[in-house]
């Protein structure tokens, strides 16, 4: 009798991979704006002001300078790949907070570490101060029913998945950072923009095992930003 036994080693490419989503047309408006991963807007990304694009774009319409984006710009209808949205509802959350009045929060000069979805159904003002967001194994990190503003040298740093009913602003010396997927929830008529005044930064990068959830229901959901996966190399040992 002869057995024979074979090692192969292979390299998987998830893709695509997405680090940030739209449902509508969205305003990417400062060059200190950077996505490590792919892009899927269902509407206009328009990029006139060069965001940095490390990955591909899914869109229905591109304005700007194609060589701001690394990969290929693509349809959105894509045939053989299906890319969706969680489209969570924040109301259905236990809230971090409770908006006031007009609809938000604000937090001044505070140092906070979440280890727990943070929600908020309204906006959210973060004047100063440093707040970081954990997600737990399969939960989303931050959800928001409203816009997101940085101010004053605030600095965010979230991991998971993240959903924002609205834009993103950030003032001078402000910093970003999501390390997961960041979704702006938003229909197809609404145009929403990132936009950055001064020296402050956006990165959002692709993680589809921090932004990875399981959506309570009947039945439940498994959602990941990895839309689909192929074998970039096998090599024979």
């Amino acid at each position: 009798e002869r057995t024979a036994q074979m090692a192969l080693t292979a390299v998987i490419r998830l893709d695509p991979c997405i680090a940030f989503y739209c449902g509508g047309d969205v305003k990417l408006l400062s060059s200190r704006i950077t996505i490590n991963g792919d892009v899927y807007v269902h509407g206009e990304l328009n990029n006139s002001n060069r965001a940095n694009i490390n990955g591909d774009a899914y869109v229905d319409r591109y304005s700007g300078n194609v060589r701001d984006i690394v990969g290929s710009i693509n349809d959105t209808e894509v045939s053989g790949i299906t890319i969706t949205s969680p489209a969570l509802d924040p109301a259905l959350y236990a809230q971090s907070y409770i908006p006031d009045a007009n609809g938000q929060i604000t937090l001044t000069n505070e140092t906070l570490v979440f280890n727990d979805t943070f929600v908020v159904n309204g906006n959210l003002i973060v004047n100063g101060g440093f707040l970081t967001i954990n997600a737990p194994k399969n939960s989303p990190a931050m959800l928001l029913g409203g816009s997101l503003t940085l101010s004053n040298g605030a600095t965010i740093n979230i991991t998971g998945y993240t959903q924002i009913t609205g834009g993103i602003a950030t003032a001078w010396d402000t910093n970003l950072t999501i390390c997961g997927a960041l979704h702006l929830a938003v229909p197809a008529s609404i145009t929403v923009e990132i936009d950055i005044d001064g020296s402050g930064q956006v990165v959002v990068t692709a993680d589809p095992m921090a932004a990875a959830l399981r959506i309570p229901g009947s039945p439940v959901q498994d959602w990941s930003p990895a839309a689909g996966a192929f074998y970039k190399s096998i090599t024979r040992q």
